[in-house]
């Protein structure tokens, strides 16, 4: 009997130690996380704060809204939905600096652990708090990525531009605290319309255009063409007028591509809707191409669907990124897509172009060389090679005769 009872004793010894050692892997405690979503009066003007430092805290909040009615979703992502899916080094910068649109898509290979809406929080007496509770320690330390999405309609503040949360990772390790508040940073992430301008050469590849010059308009009830306006005034203020020579109408904006190609619309933040750039001027030495048309815009009125996935802005069809402070992204102007292609006319191929575009061209060489698209300029080495050699010849056997 004794030895049954040591036996048992040592069983339930052995199961508690068992229980104490997996405790810790599976964990329920979770931590409160309270989002803080504030719009800045001027996102142009904005700055910094230390919200460790009283004084700067109530500095940031006198100097910003907080915005009721923003929706976001949590990821966890230490949790791909692909079991399979190898497991990806996290970077944290990879996140935060990259386009909505490319963390959207990302976002997708992850599983949603939860969401939330921003309201007032009678804890913290402030509104614009979205709050959510997730857990601490899971068989995997989890890894959390904050993602704005649809707000509810009339809750955004300063109209079209629109200031969006920055996606945001959360490391529950590196806040010990029980209940932690998260002001969250906000960016001025703008719907611009861009593409780029290139010249398609008649041998092989491609040269940006600078100097391409548009017009925009829209079209009213009876399909009619409204031209865009210059003004002095804000960015967000518009004039559309008639114009039957929007070329030679010196009332109208223009927009011209740079060094690289590039249209935007000057900072101008276009209201939802679908527009149109017409072109009214050429590079000398390109034509426009016949078969295509205008150039179509068009803005959708939320960054997001009803079911929380990126809704992109389009260019021809072609979902464009968007700009971040004003800015196109980098990875926009390494891919130079949406692209609208001219062809190069087949008469006086070399004279009639552009310094610039010569000065863009001689740049290329060295990367075009790289990727093996010199083909044309090859060919026209060549063929100055074998004129210059049979003028030598000529010169030669007139010489002789002589």
């Amino acid at each position: 009997m004794k030895r049954q009872i040591e036996l048992l004793v040592f069983t339930i010894v052995i199961f508690l130690g068992c229980f104490a050692v997996a405790r810790p892997t599976f964990a329920t405690e979770e931590i409160t996380l309270r989002l803080h979503k504030r719009i800045f009066f001027d996102i142009e003007n904005k700055i910094t704060y230390d919200l460790k430092v009283a004084d700067e805290k109530r500095a940031f909040l006198s100097q910003t809204l907080p915005q009721d009615g923003a929706n976001f979703i949590i990821y966890d992502l230490t949790q791909p939905l692909d079991a399979k899916a190898k497991p990806k080094k996290i970077v944290l910068a990879d996140w935060k600096d990259a386009t909505r649109r490319d963390v959207f898509e990302a976002a997708k290979k992850y599983k949603i652990v939860a969401k939330a809406q921003t309201t007032y929080d009678k804890k913290t007496k402030q509104a614009g708090v979205a709050t959510v509770n997730l857990p601490r320690q899971q068989a995997k330390d989890p890894l959390y990525l904050i993602l704005e999405v649809k707000a509810e309609p009339n809750s955004e503040i300063n109209g079209v531009q629109e200031q969006s949360v920055v996606p945001t990772v959360f490391d529950p390790k590196e806040y010990p605290e029980n209940e932690v508040d998260l002001y969250l940073e906000t960016v001025y992430y703008s719907r611009h319309p861009y593409f780029f301008n290139y010249g398609k050469m008649r041998g092989t590849g491609e040269m940006p255009l600078a100097g391409v010059e548009y017009v925009l308009y829209k079209l009213n009830d009876e399909a009619k063409r409204l031209y865009l306006e210059k003004n002095d005034g804000s960015d967000t203020w518009y004039s559309w007028t008639f114009s039957e020579q929007p070329r030679n109408d010196k009332r109208l904006e223009h927009f011209v591509s740079d060094e690289e190609g590039l249209i935007t619309t000057n900072h101008r933040n276009l209201p939802p809707g679908t527009y149109y750039f017409q072109e009214i001027k050429a590079v000398p030495g390109f034509d426009k191409n016949v078969q295509i048309s205008d150039v179509e815009v068009f803005i959708p009125t939320s960054w997001t669907d009803l079911k929380g996935d990126f809704f992109p802005a389009t260019v021809n069809g072609v979902g464009i990124c968007e700009m971040r402070d004003g800015k196109v992204p980098e990875i926009v102007l390494q891919k130079a897509t949406p692209k609208v292609l001219h062809v190069q006319r087949a008469k006086n191929r070399v004279q009639g172009f552009s310094l610039n575009n010569v000065v863009l061209a001689t740049k290329q060489l060295p990367e075009k060389f790289k990727k093996g698209e010199l083909g044309f300029e090859i060919m026209l080495i060549v063929l100055f090679l074998l004129l210059l050699f049979g003028f030598s010849i000529r010169k030669f056997y007139k010489d002789k005769t002589k």
